[in-house]
């Protein structure tokens, strides 16, 4: 496992290999990505947690968009069980 540190708070954090799962593993706060999979239910609720934020977002300066963005990703990940983010393997 590589360690790298972040630019935003110099911390290090460790790489992981990617987590191979099949489909009947996905759980309700997956969200899968890089696939059409919008009906699955952890796709769905993301998208709820996300359109909560869309007005605050669209109104917000460029200079704030990233902190809110990065406050749907940190909720979603606060989650019980966590949430995750998943990226479709096609092969």
């Amino acid at each position: 496992e590589a360690s790298k540190t972040t630019p935003a708070n110099n911390q290090k954090t460790i790489e992981k290999p990617p987590e191979q799962i099949t489909a009947t593993d996905l759980g309700i706060h997956d969200y899968v990505y890089g696939t059409s999979l919008r009906h699955h239910v952890g796709n769905r609720k993301y998208h709820e947690v996300a359109s909560q934020k869309m007005a605050l977002y669209q109104s917000a300066k460029a200079t704030d968009k990233a902190g809110i963005a990065a406050s749907v990703v940190n909720e979603w990940r606060a989650l019980d069980p966590p949430g995750r983010f998943l990226k479709a393997d096609h092969e």
